[in-house]
């Protein structure tokens, strides 16, 4: 009896070990299937998380872009569509940007360049660092022209270094081609004004507009951009004078010239 119940708990032991070593197996193929879900489930939310971290970091990348040299360019900071700063200095002399032309010293400017082939209506731009700011407005700039820019609220200036970033708000270009309209019009500059002469054979019955600058050695000086108006037209070779004190003959230039109801 002793030996057939050792036979039987042989028989029971060896079922045992198959029942226990299926289990494992299963638990084996199981526990592996899990993983390899948990794996493949978390896979997902990185490569998006990834994806919405790079949608939102392109803005970023594009200021930086903007305030990079342009290679091709002696530019300190460039501005975007060919317009850029090539240089940062001192200013002494009249301000030039309310009109006053009150003397001043050691005014923060900039010189702007613009290389492009559209011409700049307007522009407003930042230069910042980490302790300074400063705020420059810029109007009427042609394609091949620069022009120096004083500091909007006079702000002395200390060094090119205290600078290291720049934006730019409130960019625009002319959507109409400007032109001093040289088939209707001849301008004689003079001292403190200037003479306009209607040089065609037909009557200009809209408004005159004539807009000048600062000009010296080949640079526009000041942001600012001086208009004069003849609001009643010009009859065929008639001659009118417009006076300005912000008008001199060595001095200024007349930039572009509108007529009311021409483009």
């Amino acid at each position: 009896m002793s030996g057939k119940n050792k036979k039987k708990k042989t028989k029971v032991s060896r079922k045992s070990e198959k029942g226990w070593i299926i289990l494992a197996l299963i638990t084996i193929i199981l526990i592996g299937a899990v993983v390899f879900i948990f794996l493949e489930g978390d896979h997902t939310p990185e490569e998006t998380t990834s994806q919405m971290v790079d949608r939102e970091i392109v803005p970023v990348v594009e200021t930086e872009t903007m305030i990079e040299t342009k290679p091709e360019q002696d530019f300190l900071f460039y501005l975007g569509n060919d317009i850029g700063i090539i240089d940062i200095a001192s200013y002494d002399g009249a301000y030039l940007e309310d009109g006053t032309d009150e003397e001043v010293s050691n005014v923060l400017m900039i010189e702007v360049m613009n290389t492009g082939d559209d011409a700049l209506q307007y522009a407003e731009i930042t230069l910042a660092g980490e302790t300074e700011e400063a705020i420059f407005k810029l109007s009427t700039l042609m394609p091949g022209d620069t022009a120096m820019v004083l500091e909007a609220n006079r702000k002395e200036y200390t060094s090119v270094e205290d600078y290291t970033m720049v934006s730019v708000e409130n960019m625009a270009f002319f959507q109409q081609n400007v032109s001093l309209q040289e088939n209707q019009l001849k301008v004689q500059p003079l001292d403190g004004g200037f003479n306009i002469t209607n040089i065609s054979d037909a009557d200009i019955h809209g408004e005159i507009v004539i807009y000048f600058k600062n000009y010296i050695d080949g640079i526009y000086y000041g942001g600012i951009t001086y208009r004069g108006r003849i609001s009643e037209g010009l009859k065929a070779g008639e001659i009118k004078q417009i006076m300005s004190e912000n008008f001199s003959k060595s001095e200024t230039k007349v930039v572009f010239i509108t007529i009311e109801g021409q483009e």
